[in-house]
């Protein structure tokens, strides 16, 4: 017996969801591991997080044709720019590290909130023609869910 279209694609949006968890719980893990200050040395297991979270970004579908692009800096080179804003004591040096530091986390809840989104919204349309399909003023019948899924296939 074939599964239903609905049923296909949220399958598809929890194998996502799954990876999108463990993206965030990772990149929690990663801030957690940068130390405040200037700090310069090396983490075997901030290396391994930041490759296993580079490959859980990789595996996460583009939504309406968007995906972040989250680069995340080495401890060395967060080091070296918090001493280099330091040196020139210009608050907005300081600043600017700092955000740049913030800005995975910040594109990583900007994705979970695109694809929260467009979860309900196939599943509101698709009850919405579900409701229209069984209604006999109606002429046609309702779109496929396939038509409503979001993800750029690559």
């Amino acid at each position: 017996m074939s599964d239903s279209p609905l049923n296909n694609a949220l399958r598809y949006f929890e194998a996502t969801e799954a990876n999108l968890v463990k993206a965030e719980k990772i990149l929690t893990e990663i801030e957690t591991a940068i130390p405040n200050g200037v700090v310069f040395g090396n983490s075997p297991e901030y290396e391994e997080n930041c490759r296993n979270f580079a490959a859980l970004l990789a595996m996460l579908p583009m939504i309406n044709g968007w995906k972040p692009e989250i680069f995340i800096m080495d401890l060395n080179d967060i080091a070296q720019n918090r001493m280099d804003a330091n040196d020139i004591g210009e608050i907005e040096a300081m600043i600017e590290i700092e955000r740049q530091i913030a800005e995975p986390s910040k594109l990583l809840r900007e994705y979970r909130y695109r694809f929260t989104k467009e979860r309900r919204q196939l599943i509101r349309d698709s009850l919405i023609d579900l409701i229209d399909y069984n209604n006999p003023a109606r002429q046609t019948p309702p779109v496929s869910v396939y038509s409503l899924l979001f993800f750029d296939r690559q």
